[in-house]
């Protein structure tokens, strides 16, 4: 349940004439028996004839000695509309035109949605949401296309529901001397997206980015500027929108928004180990999330501008991280202690191999976690040095050199 619209400046005189109205997104009726409405200063309960709001319907909530019959939306409202009214003449304190905010409660109290203006619409126009389902962020409100509004129906700048298809793939925010900053993004989708009015943010300064028509399975680089490019691939897609931020090497969040100020995809890199200079930071699954263990340093200088990550793929990734051994000379064999780490993005396990022969299964390990494993080995017959070599046995290890 979302509050859709809101009038907040009536034309004329503002009562009885303010409304607020609520959109059942959900694929359930709700009962909003006991449900509560108010702003920062009051709260009232909601009644009607009929509380139950099924699947897709509206109810428009309107002041306690608002008239539907002869008031200013008589005749604006579609058939079946639901009527509510607060329990007085007020829609909490009565809704400020400069700032003031709106609570929905349900009725155990918890607050179901809520949302906020700086300041009114025009006198007359509604701020209607845009996407109904996505958060409230001020550039998810538009003053209505017209006058009084869209009580009881779909909203005047309803916007399309922007799949979050389009993602932050790799990042450079400590260049070699002389390069730009640059962000790639990368269309998993199978539609072509146009970047036209979309955001890149850090956490103080954003560019608006040009129209772009961005492929499936595209990479569009995003730079700073174009005068040093040191190690890149020719030919690759670059724009360099005006007001690039500037990307902090001790961490920063990096966002990325569409034209309805929808954020589609956001990376904070704030915890991550700092890349050494002239390395970039590149994701592993370029459709999974953006925690830690996606994300690692390029394997080559100068990063993958524009070209599929040096680190994808690596998600099955057993370590062999060292090995200590102790001899019993009454045994005449050595105990040998492995000590193994799963640096994949998935849990895996498998065996530990000694000069050819298996010795020990290593047990499923989550990502991250480790383990230690143990065998003994009673060496041939031999004069000096001891040779004896250990290794992992896992289908489709992305690193054999670990």
């Amino acid at each position: 349940m979302v509050i859709s619209e809101v009038m907040i400046d009536p034309q004329g005189t503002d009562s009885p004439n303010e409304f607020v109205e609520l959109t059942n997104i959900s694929d359930e009726p709700v009962d909003l028996t006991g449900w509560r409405l108010g702003d920062l200063n009051s709260t009232d309960e909601l009644s009607s004839d009929s509380l139950i709001l099924w699947p897709g319907e509206y109810a428009v909530i309107f002041e306690g000695d608002y008239s539907p019959d002869s008031g200013a939306y008589a005749g604006l409202l579609p058939p079946g509309t639901h009527i509510l009214f607060v329990d007085d003449n007020s829609i909490g304190n009565g809704l400020a035109n400069s700032a003031d905010s709106l609570f929905l409660r349900d009725s155990t109290g918890t607050i179901v949605d809520r949302m906020g203006w700086a300041e009114a619409s025009a006198e007359g126009f509604t701020l209607e949401k845009v996407l109904l389902g996505e958060c409230d962020t001020p550039g998810n409100w538009r003053s209505s296309l017209q006058p009084l509004g869209t009580p009881g129906n779909i909203n005047s700048v309803a916007g399309p529901v922007t799949a979050a298809v389009v993602r932050i793939s790799e990042i450079m925010y400590r260049p070699l001397s002389m390069d730009p900053e640059w962000v790639e993004v990368f269309n998993p989708s199978g539609s072509v997206i146009n970047l036209k009015q979309w955001e890149l943010w850090d956490q103080t300064k954003g560019a608006t980015l040009p129209e772009y028509y961005l492929i499936p399975g595209g990479y569009l680089v995003l730079a700073s500027d174009s005068t040093s490019q040191s190690g890149w691939p020719a030919g690759i897609a670059l724009v360099t929108p005006a007001g690039f931020p500037i990307l902090n090497n001790s961490g920063d969040q990096v966002t990325l928004t569409d034209p309805y100020s929808v954020v589609i995809d956001q990376l904070d890199y704030t915890p991550f180990p700092q890349t050494p200079s002239g390395i970039s930071l590149e994701k592993v699954i370029l459709t999974g999330d953006n925690r830690e263990g996606n994300w690692r340093h390029s394997r080559q200088l100068h990063g993958t501008p524009g070209a599929p990550n040096s680190v994808a793929g690596e998600v099955i990734d057993l370590a062999l991280d060292s090995l200590t051994g102790t001899f019993d000379a009454a045994a005449g064999r050595f105990e040998i202690t492995a000590f193994v780490s799963n640096a994949g993005l998935e849990a895996s396990g498998g065996r530990l191999l000694a000069d050819g022969n298996e010795v020990a299964d290593i047990d499923l390990l989550s990502p991250g976690a480790n383990a230690t494993v143990s065998f003994f080995w009673t060496p041939p017959p031999h004069y000096g040095w001891l040779e004896l070599a250990v290794w992992i046995a896992v289908a489709q290890d992305y690193d054999a050199a670990n």
